[in-house]
Order: C-alpha cells, then structure tokens, then sequence
C-alpha cells in the first residue's frame, strides 16, 4: 500500500481490495501481519482468534495470508435519514438501508453505530404515527424454484470473481452476462447472477467498490443500453 494512498493498510477497503486482488492477479501472496496487536486476543478478538486457530494459523505469532471477500452488503433500501422508503409502510435501518450515511464505500464498525442512530430516528418517527390497517391490492407469488448443483454453484462464483470482483471491465462483464443469460433455466443463483452482471453492465462509472478499469467505456449501444433498463 506504499505509495498507493495516504492512509497505507488504513486505506478505504475498496481500495486495500483492489491492491490486494492485483497482487494476486501476479502471482503474489498477500500476508496481514497483527503480530504487533497487543492485548488478550482471547478477550480483544476472540472470535477472529478462534476461527485462525481452527485453521492451524495463529495470528500472535505468525502473518495472516488474506484475499479480498464480499464483507458487508453494500445498497439496500432507498430511504431517508429518518428510514423511511419511496414505498409507504416500508422502512428500513442499518445495513438493509441505502441512506448516503456510508457514501459509496461502508466505513468498518460503522453499521452497528448506524443501525443503533437511525433506529433511534425511525422509532421516534413511528412513535408518532398512527398505526393505519394494510392496504389491500393486487399481488402474485413469484416461487424461487430450484437451486443449481454444487458443482454448478461453485463454477459460477469463480465466473463471477473473475468478471465482477474487485475490477470489473465491459468485455468481461458482457460475457458473463451471456454465460449466465444461456444457463438462466438452470437454478435461481443463475438468474441472480444474470441481474447483478447487468447493473454491473449499465453502471459504467467507478463508484466505490464498483470499479470500472475500462473507466466509463462499455460494449453496450445506447440502443442496447436503453432496450436493457426497460428489462
């Protein structure tokens, strides 16, 4: 991380990700080093010293070998400060909410805080509201349907690792699309996979851990484009 941000390893986590998945598209290994952390690990973190344990790596004594992961879900709901949605009844707080509070980029430890704030702000706000009877109206059942195989599910995340991970490029996301358009009858994680390549696709500008290498430049028309958001 020298050079790359002011803040070293403290670095936003979109950016320490994509540092990280470089190093590895090269042959790298990327080490986290929390030797210095001082303190009872067994009191400070003994959840994260647990699970190194169980797997045969202590974090006291020896370097961490890490990859970029999905952490926290990033999106949600839109809704206000106060939690409310464009849908009236609907509200939402913390995590399942897309409020501006973390801009494009969640800040570490800040859902809890988040969550405990705006839940605050929506109590407040329903206390003084009057509880109003469901609204009736139409309504269809939309059934899942079945799963893919393991093997299936397993391909299908290095597919989408390799073409929406931490760089995502227009080429790349274009042919996943079509892998997954191809197999969509296959399983609902294919399906699932299809809709999240296509925002992928129509979102041509960097924006947090969304980050375009083509930098704005997609193989969509804008007739495609257009014909695409229409569904």
């Amino acid at each position: 991380m020298r050079g790359l941000h002011p803040l070293g390893d403290l670095a936003p986590r979109d950016v320490v990700a994509r540092r990280v998945w470089q190093a590895q598209r090269t042959g790298e290994r990327v080490w986290l080093d929390a030797t210095a952390v001082e303190g009872d690990w067994r009191v400070r973190f003994p959840t994260v010293l647990a699970a190194c344990l169980a797997h045969g790596l202590d974090p006291r004594r020896v370097p961490l070998p890490i990859t970029p992961v999905a952490h926290f879900h990033m999106g949600g709901v839109a809704t206000d400060l106060d939690g409310r949605s464009t849908l009236p009844g609907l509200y939402a707080v913390g995590e399942a909410a897309c409020n501006g509070v973390h801009g494009a980029n969640r800040l570490a430890s800040n859902s809890l805080l988040e969550a405990v704030a705006c839940g605050r702000r929506l109590g407040a706000v329903l206390a003084q509201v009057a509880p109003s009877p469901g609204a009736g109206g139409e309504h269809r059942w939309v059934e899942r349907g079945d799963a893919l195989a393991a093997d299936a599910q397993a391909a299908l995340g290095e597919l989408l690792w390799q073409a929406a991970g931490p760089v995502r490029e227009g080429a790349a996301l274009r042919d996943a699309w079509r892998t997954c358009a191809a197999a969509a009858g296959a399983g609902w994680q294919m399906r699932l996979a299809k809709a999240l390549l296509r925002a992928a696709r129509l979102r041509r500008r960097s924006l947090g851990a969304h980050d375009r290498s083509d930098r704005g430049c997609d193989d969509m028309s804008h007739e495609e484009t257009a014909r695409r958001r229409r569904g």
